[in-house]
């Protein structure tokens, strides 16, 4: 499988030292938040990432030939109880969940394009609540796992109509559920 790196960041990927550093983006409900494993601020694709250093925990990620959604499961620690419940009323599955990997200069500076590891949708939050911080645990699965979900479609006016307003194609369906319909030759 080719990959769309750089050449920079996999020049720097293959030296014999350099400096990795994480992003992730997660979408709540109440906005999106941009963090990375750095401790100062940075700024990158047009955001501000706020750095949280050793506190957030990254997966490994895997991929198979198979074609299989692989999920993954990211954590920050140090998270004061009294935002436990914020956190768990402003999380909406189904919500994007982005990580990318970078490698970083000795001034601090990005190298070339960070590349994106994981890419899917947040799932349920799990919390392990300590004396005054708590560590937050965020499932998320990848986009392939729409695959094993079953379409839900109704073929009524209602759903035409939503879909393609003043479509009448549906209009007399709920009219034919019970009626009687005589195929072929009566006796």
């Amino acid at each position: 499988m080719s990959r769309d790196i750089t050449s920079g960041l996999n020049t720097e990927f293959t030296s014999s030292s350099f400096k990795i550093a994480f992003f992730f983006k997660s979408v709540w409900s109440s906005g999106t938040t941009y963090i990375w494993t750095g401790y100062d601020d940075i700024t990158w694709d047009s955001q501000t990432w706020t750095g949280v250093g050793h506190l957030m925990g990254i997966p490994s990620v895997s991929e198979t030939k198979e074609v299989q959604a692989n999920g993954a499961a990211f954590s920050l620690s140090g998270v004061p109880s009294s935002l436990v419940s914020l956190i768990l009323s402003d999380a909406r599955q189904g919500n994007e969940v982005s990580l990318w990997v970078a490698a970083i200069d000795t001034d601090g500076s990005i190298i070339a394009d960070p590349y994106k590891l994981f890419s899917g949708l947040m799932d349920v939050p799990g919390i392990q609540e300590g004396g005054d911080t708590s560590i937050i645990t965020l499932q998320a699965e990848n986009r392939l796992i729409e695959l094993d979900r079953s379409r839900e479609i109704r073929y009524t006016d209602r759903f035409q109509q939503d879909r393609y307003s003043g479509d009448l194609g549906l209009q007399y369906v709920a009219t034919l559920q019970n009626k009687a319909i005589n195929w072929g030759q009566t006796e």
